[in-house]
């Protein structure tokens, strides 16, 4: 059950014995005259059936009405997230009979099913939000979903070709951004099917929410913003991946960004119609550069003469913890192999308070990514390709092509240490593709354990910035938009699915960093 209180993590709780299963459904009657008849529910597990049940139902002429039934099943055979068992489905027959015995209507559907708990990693702060499937603490090693097409012209088959590759990667968990939309059925049964965990963003993000652009008071129609979020609840609230619901990307202030009214309406739907899930109103909010805070409307409580202590304060106390899933995400840029095991890698300037423990869940964080090069040529074309990238862009190297699929630099700008240059000369485009795989490998594969290294102490998720690639871009994915592997799948793969893995670093100047991490 999910949406409880976070606690303590339980390793001794009791094993499921018995489930609850909710039906429910709207039976129409299309005909002039009244209808008698019955709803028959079957469940069944590999072919063998399971459970069984019947609702009676009378409608009258035109009219339609709301059924719903709760019936125990003994010793259910549980759904559960890849990295911990198998993902089991229950067949499910719905057949609506009318009082004579004809078969008026039938659908099939397939349901699994499986305990959630929310508990904290660091319960005597209250701080690092975490999950148990059927009892089990799973340590959430995910990838962001962007979109899938801009024109929805994904199948059923795309979905789960893209949702199988990043399995394979051994990921387990599937973060559907706030900047894009609900998927369709093929992505979530998908889900169901492979044991990926899915945190699901309704349609919100800083980008253009208030935060860095656009306005606090969007999206103009709130009524019917609310609308599509109740259809898409009721849409998705069956699957057994769907893990939790989060009102946005990257939003906040909390006493804006959701508007109030909006915020108040999702919590008041998910309490109605899925109130055992965990709901959390922002993906992240907190400082998210180094230097000034950006500015904020005001907010209450504070009169105008509040200092910046106090309002940073406010924000902190009120809105980062309470409100959000992280304080902070990123960075989305090279770090050197072992920097990858520091304590919150990449964000050394983060103010004193975040730095004194890790960021427990991470919603976002990333590197470069480089497709092959049969790949790159079908979207660069050879001109462009000839004209790779020079060691750190040096000379303010710019190529229009390049630029445009949004070409993210191999460099750890700070040292001037290009990741791919390191593989010694490169003297053509071949030699440069070949060196981005390697480098990609040690990148991700680097990211994925020094994250695991502190899991449960008192990490509980990352998910990759981004897992997959909504279009031929040259940022962030594991395979690109033809779902050609790069060097950042092997190197996640290795990282999340050989047994133990040992990582290590060579940093300049900085000696040799060793660490052992159990993938078990």
């Amino acid at each position: 059950e999910g949406g409880e209180e976070a606690l303590l993590y339980d390793s001794d709780a009791d094993p499921v014995v018995a489930a609850e299963v909710g039906f429910e459904a709207v039976v129409e009657n299309h005909c002039e005259a009244h209808k008698a008849g019955v709803v028959a529910v079957a469940l069944t597990m590999g072919g063998e059936r399971a459970l069984a049940f019947e609702i009676p139902v009378d409608l009258p002429p035109r009219g339609a009405r709301h059924v719903a039934k709760n019936v125990e099943l003994s010793s259910p055979v549980l759904w559960w997230p890849s990295t911990l068992g198998e993902a089991a489905l229950y067949g499910v027959r719905t057949d609506v009979f009318t009082a004579g015995g004809g078969l008026s209507d039938a659908a099939a559907s397939r349901a699994g099913l499986r305990v959630v708990q929310t508990y904290y990693a660091r319960p005597e702060i209250g701080r690092g939000l975490g999950f148990a499937v059927n009892g089990e603490r799973v340590f959430l090693q995910g990838g962001n979903w962007i979109a899938s097409d801009q024109m929805l012209r994904h199948s059923a088959a795309r979905y789960r070709n893209e949702l199988w590759l990043l399995r394979q990667a051994g990921l387990n968990f599937v973060r559907v951004w706030g900047g894009g939309i609900a998927e369709r059925d093929g992505f979530y049964d998908a889900a169901d099917e492979l044991g990926l965990l899915v945190m699901q963003e309704f349609w919100m993000t800083g980008d253009n929410n208030g935060r860095w652009a656009g306005e606090y008071s969007w999206p103009e129609d709130h009524k019917l913003y609310l609308a599509a979020a109740r259809d898409t609840v009721v849409a998705l609230r069956p699957h057994a991946s769907l893990l939790f619901w989060c009102g946005g990307n990257e939003l906040g202030p909390h006493f804006v960004s959701p508007p109030p009214d909006i915020l108040r309406g999702i919590s008041s739907l998910l309490s109605e119609l899925d109130p055992r899930r965990f709901f959390a109103p922002s993906s992240m909010y907190a400082q998210t550069h180094p230097g000034p805070d950006p500015p904020y409307p005001p907010f209450p409580g504070a009169d105008d003469a509040a200092s910046p202590h106090l309002r940073r304060r406010v924000l902190a106390e009120e809105s980062v913890f309470a409100y959000s899933l992280s304080p902070k995400d990123g960075p989305y840029s090279p770090l050197y192999p072992q920097t990858w095991w520091d304590l919150n890698p990449g964000l050394a300037w983060l103010r004193e308070v975040y730095a004194l423990f890790p960021i427990a869940f991470q919603p976002e964080v990333g590197s470069f990514s480089i497709p092959t090069l049969e790949s790159m040529a079908t979207f660069l074309g050879e001109d462009a390709l000839e004209q790779f990238p020079p060691k750190c862009r040096a000379g303010g190297w710019t190529e229009p092509n390049w630029e445009f699929h949004v070409y993210q630099t191999s460099c750890t700008t700070e040292s001037g240490y290009d990741h791919i240059y390191a593989y010694g000369k490169i003297p053509d485009k071949e030699t440069y593709a070949i060196a981005a795989q390697l480098a990609q490998r040690v990148q991700y594969q680097a990211l994925f354990e020094g994250y695991r290294s502190m899991m449960w102490r008192p990490r509980t998720a990352v998910a990759l910035w981004k897992a997959q690639s909504p279009w031929p871009a040259l940022r962030g994915f594991l395979f690109d938009y033809e779902l050609d592997v790069t060097g950042g799948f092997y190197g996640a793969r290795t990282a999340l699915t050989s047994g133990l893995g040992l990582g290590s670093g060579l940093g300049l100047g900085s000696g040799l960093g060793l660490g052992l991490v159990s993938h078990c």
